[in-house]
């Protein structure tokens, strides 16, 4: 019998206040729907980065060498540049460590330099001194050509892989297979093209903005 007529009260304070009720209705369905939207966002966020970081290789250990600044001044002062960072002798020592779980190991060098094809010039663009081996670290796809192969290596050819990005730049529509291209002061043939999981996540964020701009242009027009 209580209940009921708290339920009753309850009813009829209801509808003698309206607006306050609607009001107070109103920030109930905001504030939950607000929560659940930040909890969906977030967790889509997490699943894309989840995502970016699988492409570009989640099991992957980069390790890089950083020349020490007091090192870098005095080989400025004497001519000479003393070794530091982590050599080839390194690599292949961590490469033997099977037993905590290393099951590759890939040595490269990373630099930046100008690039040149007949009248066009990219600067400062970056490059990967690397081994063959470089297509199972880095999940890259052959698109057009080949790889660099183990002949390359030993002969020292003065040969290069280019991703589709730079290729489209540099030869619009040609086909880049076989030209020479000027990278700092050195000419290299270029023998294939890749496609890199950076170069789909770069195109499918273009692809993303060309749709917001498309659908941002239609409203404009729709509104006039």
């Amino acid at each position: 019998m209580f209940i009921f007529r708290a339920i009753l009260q309850g009813v009829k304070s209801l509808t003698l206040y309206p607006l306050r009720s609607i009001l107070t209705m109103l920030g109930l369905i905001f504030g939950v729907c607000s929560v659940i939207a930040m909890l969906a966002i977030g967790e889509g966020q997490k699943q894309k980065a989840e995502e970016e970081i699988r492409k570009l290789g989640a099991v992957n250990i980069i390790i890089t060498s950083q020349k020490p600044i007091e090192q870098e001044a005095q080989g400025q002062r004497s001519g000479f540049v003393a070794e530091y960072g982590v050599t080839i002798a390194d690599a292949e020592r961590i490469a033997d460590m099977a037993a905590v779980g290393v099951v590759r190991v890939l040595p490269e060098k990373i630099r930046r330099e100008d690039i040149t094809f007949d009248k066009y010039v990219k600067k400062d663009r970056q490059l990967y001194g690397t081994h063959p081996s470089f297509l199972e670290f880095s999940q890259a796809e052959v698109v057009l050509g080949r790889f660099l192969s183990e002949e390359d290596d030993l002969r020292k050819n003065n040969v290069c892989v280019i991703s589709s990005k730079l290729a489209s730049e540099l030869f619009a529509y040609q086909n880049p297979l076989d030209h020479e291209i000027k990278v700092g002061r050195y000419y290299y043939r270029v023998v294939g093209l890749v496609r890199t999981p950076s170069d789909l996540l770069q195109a499918e964020k273009e692809q993303q903005q060309r749709r917001v701009d498309e659908r941002v242009h239609r409203e404009a027009e729709a509104r006039f």
